[in-house]
């Protein structure tokens, strides 16, 4: 019998696959940038994915990822820029608290103790769902185009 888990990509797999350190100390430099990323989409080829009930887009994922997109449409962006977005981009994928539940309840009409359930339940299983699997690829596009529009200043 085959473990479908074993096609799982684990959260904790998927964050162990880089350096974290360099990430959260902001220590990378644009060539060092790249091959994370390179390495973290590698990744994702490798796993089959599901959609996830349970996932949404909670006050902390919604507030790195509007950071992440702020800084990359600016037009005087430097390296700083990059690294910040690198940074808030690894808070988003570590997913280690929702932050207010209140915007998501209101969008999704569903009330904040479920939500708070739900998230839960997602971030305990450990596995990376289809739908963020998705947002972390446009995140990752995101900066890369960064880089590209600082790379051509």
């Amino acid at each position: 019998m085959v473990n479908l888990e074993e096609k799982k990509l684990k959260r904790e797999d998927f964050i162990n696959s880089v350096d974290s350190d360099k990430i959260w100390k902001k220590k990378l430099i644009i060539p060092e940038i790249k091959e994370v990323f390179n390495t973290l989409i590698g990744l994702l080829t490798q796993y089959d994915f599901s959609l996830d009930n349970d996932f949404f887009m909670n006050g902390r994922r919604r507030y790195c990822k509007d950071t992440i997109e702020k800084l990359m449409s600016k037009d005087d962006k430097n390296h700083n820029d990059i690294l910040d977005g690198l940074f808030a981009f690894w808070e988003f994928v570590g997913d280690e608290y929702a932050g207010t539940l209140y915007s998501a309840s209101e969008e999704l009409e569903i009330p904040v103790q479920k939500l708070e359930m739900m998230d839960q339940d997602y971030r305990k299983r450990g596995i990376i769902c289809t739908q963020e699997k998705d947002i972390i690829i446009d995140l990752i596009k995101s900066i890369e185009d960064g880089i590209k529009d600082m790379d051509e200043e």
